[in-house]
C-alpha cells in the first residue's frame, strides 16, 4: 500500500505490533526513528525532505529535531492527533507505505514546495483533540482564510511574515485590492461579525490620505501599510474609522461652499463654528461628542447653494480662512480670544483631531488640559515655544494665534524624527504619541510628569524629597540619559528599603535616601545611655481593678513615672515587692516599650510568664491581646533581620504577687530571653516623658486633646481651645476655668517624683485676683498639681471631677506655679519627709511660699517668655529660669515621694474665690532627668526633633 501524494501526510497508528510478535508497546525501535513504541496518540510530521517514525513522538526534518510535533520548512507546530490513516496494522504493512514514500519522494517534494509558494496563507488547525481529525477536518482546515488563530491557541508564526511574500493569485491580495478601492469607511464596508475583511488605516496628516486594507481585528495584512501610506493606526470597527475619517476630512473643508467637495458623504457646513461637519443626512450632526464633531445653534447647511455669504474677513485672518473664524474671533471685553476662535484657528491650520484642538473644545484654554500640558512641556524644554495666549487666558491677536498654530504645522511636517517633532505631529494632527515612553538613551532636560510617573510606578511616595514637585528637577535633569533616571530611581528605592549590609552603603545614606524617596526623616537607634534599653512607663493599679481600666490607648489610672532598663527586660519570679526598682508601689500599669532590631530573619514568636495579665504589641497593631495568668505564647509573626520592630508589653497586677518573664523562639528552635545589644528605645531618653504641644495642635482644637506619649487619656480643653496669640499657636487661657484638666472620663493624676524638671512657653496677659470671705485675696495659678478632702489616690479612680470645693484652703496637698504683677513663683502645701531619714515631716501650708516670698522671680507681662523648673537630686530645692537664664536657686521642703497629685490644671484655674488670668500657653513639658542650660535653651527653641 502506498499512500497517495496529494495526502501531503504520513501517518502510523498508534498501536504497533512488535516484530509481528502480537504484543502491544514494546522496545523495538522505528524504520527511521529511532524510540520506543509505546503506545501513543497519532502524530503527524510535515513532510519537507524528510522520513520518520512517528510512533517514537519525534522526527529529524530539515536538520532540526521536532519532537511532537509537525514542521514545514525548519519550523515546528503542535502535534495533530488522531487516526487518519488507521489501515496500517503492522511492521510489513508500514515497510510497504514507506517504501512507496521513497519512489516518490521527488513528486511529493515538488508538491510541497507548490503549497508554500501559492497557497502558504493557509493554516493547518493548531489544537484538535484527540480522534477528530478526518479527510473533512482536514479540508475544512486547508480552506481556513483567517490567518490569525484563535486566541488560546499556538500561532506558528506571525501572520505578516506569511502575507509579505503573496503570489500574484493568491485570494487574499485580491480582497486587499478591493479593500484598497473603498473611498471612505463606514458601517457597509464589511460585515461587522466578520473575523477577517476591510479595516481603515487612519493617517493622522491631512496632507496624506487614508486607505482600506484586508485584515483582521489584530492588524492589517500588509505589514508595510506605515511605509508605503504613512505613520497611522489601524481602525477595525467601522463606526470608529468612519468618525476618524470624516472628522479628517471635515476638516479640510475650508469655506461652506467647499463641502461640495469633500469627498466624505453628509458632510455639512456649521454657521456657528464656520466649520465643516459629518451629519447623519439631516442635518444633526454625526458626532456630536467628538472634538469639533457637535454644531452650536444648529442650522447646519447641507447645500452648497444655501450657503450664507461670507462675512469680511477679521483683521489678521489670512485669505482663504473659513468665514465662521472671522465671527468666532472678535476678541472678548478684555481683549481676550476665546478657547471656541483658538480651536477654530488649530481645527483649520492643523486638524480638528490634534491634542491642541481638543484641548480647546470646552470653556478653559489649552494649559487646563493635562495631556496638552504635558505633550506641550516636551515642546518648550527642546526650545519650541506656542504662544502663552493660547495656553492660557486667551491674551493675543488674532495674527499671533495663525501665527503660532502655523509655526506648530511647520514643526509637525519637520520629518526630522525628533521627539520635538512627533509632539508637534500630536498636537497638530493627533498623531500618536507618548511624552514619558523614552529610550534609554533619550537625555534631558525631562518632563517632570514623566519622571514623577516613573518614581511612583517604582514606589516612591508623593512626598520624597526628591520628586520633581517637592525638590525641583535640577537632580534629575544633571542625569545624562532616561536609562540613568530609571536606574536612580531603583537604586535609591533599594537604598531605602534595606539595610545597608545589603546595598553596601552607609546608615547615613539609608537614611537619606529614606528622605528623597519616602519623604521622611528617620533616626536609626544608637548605642549609649540616652538609646539602647527597654523603657517602663507606670501607671498606679487600685486593688482588683479590672483590665479595662488599660486598654490599648492607654491606662486611666494615675501616671507614676518612667524606669529605663538598660540591659534586657527585666526577669523576675513571683514576688509581692515592689513592682519598679525603688518604685514604692507593689500593683501597677506597666508598658514596657523596646525597639528590636532582630539579627536573624524568620518566624518569631513570644513566650511570656507570669502570674498577671500579659498583653503584646508588634509595631503598634495588637499581636496577643490579655492573657491570663502562666504562660503565653503570641501567633508567629515574621521578622526580617536587620528591620527594625515596635515591641510593647502590657502587665497589670491589682493585686498579690507579681513576675515577668519574656523570651522569643525563631523557627520553632529553644526560647531564649531577647539580648540586650538587640533593644534599643523607641525615642531618645533625653526627649521629655510629657509633652503638651500646643502649638503643635490643630488649630481650632477644643475638648479631648492627647499627650505626645500618650501617657493621659482624661485630658482636655474647658473653656479653651487652639488659637493664635502674639504671632504663636498656643492654648488661649480667657479667664476662670480656662485651660487644660484632668477630668474627660476618670480623674487622671500624677505622681509628685513622675518629673524633675518642667518647662512652659508663657504669655500673661492679665491677672485677677481672688478674694475669699475674709477678705483676703489669691493670685491664680498657671500650673497646679493637688488634691483635696474627697481625694483617695489609692482606690478606683475619680469618675469626672470633684464636688468638693477646688479653693486653696480646701486642698490638702498642692505644688502650683502662680504670680501676679510681674512675678511668678512657686507655692505648696502638703505632707513632707525628711531628705536625710526618709521620715515624714511636717504638713505646712506655707512650704515653698516662704521660701520665695523674699526673692519674688519676674517675669514680662504681656509678651511670650520660657519658665523652666529644675528640682534638686533629692527635691530638696530647685532652680528657676526665666528665658533661659537662671534667676534663682531656692530650698523646698521635701515632697513625700508616694505622693499622688489627683487634679491636674495647665491654665487658669476655676475656683470659687475668682482668681483668673489670661493669655496664652505654648507647650508644657516634663522631663524625668534635671535639665542643663544647654537643653534648656534647646526647650526654648523648641527644637528637640534631632538630639544627634
Amino acid at each position: 500500500m502506498e499512500a497517495p501524494v496529494t495526502s501531503r501526510i504520513w501517518t502510523r497508528t498508534a498501536v504497533e505490533r512488535d516484530g509481528g510478535a502480537g504484543r502491544q508497546g514494546g522496545s523495538g525501535t522505528g524504520a527511521l526513528c529511532g524510540g520506543p513504541r509505546e503506545p501513543v496518540a497519532v502524530s503527524v510530521c510535515w513532510l519537507y525532505g524528510c522520513l520518520s517514525d512517528m510512533g517514537s513522538r519525534s522526527c529529524e526534518c530539515g536538520g532540526a529535531h521536532c519532537s511532537g510535533t509537525w514542521r514545514s520548512g525548519g519550523l515546528c507546530g503542535p502535534v495533530l492527533a488522531g487516526t487518519g490513516l488507521a489501515a496500517a496494522a503492522s511492521d510489513r504493512i508500514l515497510l510497504t507505505i514507506l517504501a512507496g514514500a521513497v519512489r516518490r519522494m521527488s513528486g511529493f517534494e515538488a508538491a510541497q514546495r507548490s503549497y508554500y509558494k501559492h497557497e502558504i496563507n493557509r493554516a493547518l488547525p493548531t489544537q484538535r483533540p484527540t480522534g477528530s481529525i478526518t479527510n473533512t477536518t482536514i479540508q475544512q482546515a486547508l480552506g481556513l482564510v483567517d490567518p490569525t488563530a484563535a486566541a488560546g491557541t499556538v500561532v506558528p508564526t506571525d501572520a505578516a511574515s506569511y502575507f509579505s511574500q503573496f503570489g500574484e493569485s493568491s485570494g487574499a491580495v485580491r480582497r486587499d485590492a478591493e479593500c484598497r478601492g473603498l473611498p471612505y469607511p463606514g458601517p457597509g464596508m464589511r460585515d461587522p461579525a466578520a473575523r477577517t475583511g476591510c479595516g481603515w488605516w487612519f493617517v493622522a496628516d491631512p496632507t496624506i490620505p487614508s486607505t482600506g486594507a484586508y485584515g483582521t481585528r489584530r492588524g492589517a495584512m500588509s505589514p508595510t501599510l506605515d511605509t508605503q501610506i504613512g505613520p497611522g493606526r489601524w481602525i477595525w470597527d467601522p463606526r470608529e474609522a468612519q468618525q476618524a475619517e470624516g472628522q479628517k476630512r471635515a476638516a479640510r473643508v475650508a469655506t461652506c461652499p467647499d463641502i461640495a467637495y469633500a469627498n466624505f458623504p453628509n458632510v455639512g457646513w456649521c454657521p456657528g463654528t464656520g466649520m465643516a461637519v459629518v451629519t447623519d443626512g439631516a442635518g444633526n450632526p454625526l458626532f456630536p461628542q467628538a472634538p469639533g464633531g457637535d454644531c452650536p445653534g444648529g442650522g447646519i447647511v447641507m447645500n452648497p447653494a444655501a450657503c450664507p455669504p461670507p462675512p469680511p474677513p477679521a483683521p489678521g485672518v489670512p485669505a482663504g480662512a473659513p468665514p465662521g473664524i472671522t465671527g468666532l474671533c472678535t476678541p472678548q471685553a478684555n481683549g481676550a480670544l476665546s478657547p471656541a476662535c483658538l480651536q477654530a484657528v488649530a481645527a483649520w491650520q492643523c486638524s480638528a483631531s490634534g491634542t491642541l484642538a481638543a484641548s480647546l473644545g470646552g470653556a478653559g484654554y489649552a494649559g487646563s488640559n493635562p495631556t496638552f500640558a504635558s505633550i506641550n512641556g516636551v515642546l518648550a524644554q527642546r526650545g519650541f515655544q506656542i504662544n502663552p495666549g493660547i495656553i492660557n487666558g486667551g491674551q493675543l491677536s488674532v495674527a499671533d494665534a495663525f501665527n503660532s498654530v502655523s509655526a506648530l504645522q511647520r514643526q509637525a511636517a519637520s520629518g526630522d524624527g525628533s521627539r520635538a517633532t512627533s509632539a508637534a505631529s500630536n498636537l497638530c494632527y493627533g498623531s500618536p504619541f507618548d511624552p514619558c515612553a523614552l529610550a534609554d538613551s533619550d537625555g534631558g532636560p525631562y518632563d517632570p510628569d514623566c519622571v514623577t510617573q516613573a518614581a511612583q510606578a517604582a514606589g516612591w511616595a508623593a512626598a520624597g524629597a526628591l520628586m520633581p514637585a517637592v525638590g525641583g528637577m535640577s537632580y534629575w535633569n544633571g542625569l545624562p540619559t532616561w536609562g540613568d533616571v530609571k536606574t536612580a530611581i531603583a537604586t535609591l528605592k533599594r537604598q531605602a528599603d534595606n539595610p545597608p549590609s545589603a546595598t553596601g552603603g552607609s546608615a547615613a545614606g539609608q537614611v537619606t535616601a529614606i528622605k528623597n524617596v519616602y519623604g521622611l526623616s528617620p533616626r536609626f537607634p544608637r548605642t549609649g545611655c540616652n538609646n539602647q534599653g527597654v523603657a517602663l512607663l507606670r501607671w498606679f493599679a487600685p486593688a482588683g481593678a479590672p483590665t479595662s481600666l488599660f486598654p490599648v490607648a492607654g491606662p486611666q489610672t494615675h501616671f507614676l513615672g518612667r524606669y529605663l532598663f538598660k540591659n534586657g527586660f527585666p526577669s523576675q519570679t513571683p514576688t509581692t515587692g515592689e513592682m519598679t526598682p525603688a518604685g514604692g508601689f507593689t500593683t501597677e500599669c506597666q508598658r514596657y516599650t523596646t525597639v528590636f532590631a532582630p539579627t536573624t530573619g524568620g518566624n518569631y514568636q513570644f513566650l511570656s510568664t507570669s502570674p498577671d495579665p500579659v498583653r503584646m504589641l508588634l509595631n503598634g497593631q495588637l499581636l496577643m491581646d490579655w492573657q491570663g495568668s502562666g504562660n503565653a505564647v503570641s501567633p508567629i509573626t515574621e521578622m526580617v533581620a536587620d528591620q527594625l520592630y515596635t515591641l510593647t508589653v502590657d502587665i497589670m497586677n491589682s493585686g498579690g504577687s507579681w513576675g515577668f518573664q519574656l523570651a522569643a523562639s525563631v523557627g520553632g528552635a529553644a526560647w531564649t530571653p531577647l539580648q540586650p545589644a538587640q533593644l534599643f528605645l523607641p525615642t531618645d531618653r533625653r526627649l521629655p516623658v510629657l509633652e503638651l504641644a500646643f502649638n503643635k495642635m490643630a488649630a481650632g482644637s477644643s475638648g479631648s486633646v492627647q499627650d505626645t506619649n500618650g501617657i493621659f487619656q482624661n485630658v482636655w480643653l474647658q473653656k479653651s481651645q487652639v488659637g493664635s496669640l502674639g504671632g504663636r499657636q498656643c492654648m488661649l487661657v480667657n479667664g476662670s476655668g480656662s485651660g487644660l484638666f484632668n477630668t474627660l472620663n476618670y480623674s487622671q493624676g500624677i505622681r509628685s517624683r513622675a518629673l524633675r524638671s518642667f518647662t512652659m512657653m508663657m504669655n500673661i496677659q492679665s491677672i485677677t485676683l481672688g478674694r475669699d470671705s475674709r477678705g483676703g485675696s489669691y493670685t491664680p495659678s498657671f500650673l497646679a498639681f493637688y488634691n483635696l478632702p474627697s481625694t483617695n489616690t489609692l482606690g478606683y479612680p475619680r469618675t469626672g471631677a470633684p464636688l468638693d470645693s477646688w479653693d486653696f484652703p480646701n486642698r490638702t496637698a498642692d505644688f502650683e506655679i502662680t504670680g501676679y504683677n510681674g512675678s511668678i513663683y512657686a507655692y505648696g502645701k502638703g505632707p513632707s519627709v525628711d531628705p536625710a531619714t526618709g521620715a515624714p515631716g511636717p504638713d505646712t501650708q506655707t512650704t515653698f511660699t516662704a521660701n520665695l516670698t523674699t526673692g519674688p522671680i519676674s517675669y514680662p507681662p504681656g509678651q511670650w517668655f520660657h519658665f523652666a523648673l529644675v528640682w534638686d537630686d533629692d527635691f530638696s530645692g530647685y532652680a528657676v529660669y526665666i528665658n533661659g537664664k537662671l534667676a534663682a536657686n531656692l530650698p523646698a521642703a521635701v515632697v513625700d515621694p508616694l505622693t499622688i497629685y489627683e487634679q491636674i490644671r495647665i491654665g487658669s484655674d476655676a475656683t470659687d474665690d475668682g482668681a483668673a488670668w489670661t493669655g496664652g500657653i505654648a507647650w508644657f513639658r516634663g522631663f524625668d532627668y534635671r535639665l542643663s542650660p544647654d537643653l534648656i535653651a534647646r526647650d526654648m527653641s523648641d527644637d528637640w526633633a534631632d538630639l544627634f
